[in-house]
């Protein structure tokens, strides 16, 4: 992980001097001691870092952030998932369809018998 630039926060005028768009970071003590003022900072549609030995380790973000990110994730999730469907559908021709219901129909000895004559041929 990247180590923070990091500097101490100046908790009285920090809503003011600080661009919205840029996160703050704060040390994992200061997370503890400071928690109140944080989650403050987080609703007014802040990000806040937290550091352990100046290398970022957690990060807080107002929730509608969160929540547009989780839905644009689903959405990219469900166009893979249809994606993959139809590819799938287009390599499923009768013939490996026979030949998936077959194995899944073989008795015991049809997949031994199939495995060693699998074995006994020579590699291509």
């Amino acid at each position: 992980m990247k180590k923070a630039a990091f500097r101490e926060v100046d908790w009285t005028d920090l809503r003011f001097r600080e661009p919205a768009q840029e996160p703050i970071f704060v040390t994992a003590t200061m997370a503890r001691a400071q928690f109140g003022r944080i989650l403050d900072l987080v609703a007014e549609d802040r990000m806040v870092v937290i550091t352990r030995y100046k290398t970022p380790r957690a990060v807080l973000i107002p929730l509608d952030t969160f929540d547009s990110s989780a839905e644009e994730d689903a959405v990219m999730l469900d166009t893979l998932t249809a994606e993959f469907d139809a590819l799938f559908e287009r390599m499923q021709t009768p013939e490996a369809r026979a030949a998936a219901a077959r194995a899944f129909n073989a008795s015991p000895e049809d997949l031994r018998r199939a495995a060693v004559e699998a074995a006994r041929r020579p590699a291509s």
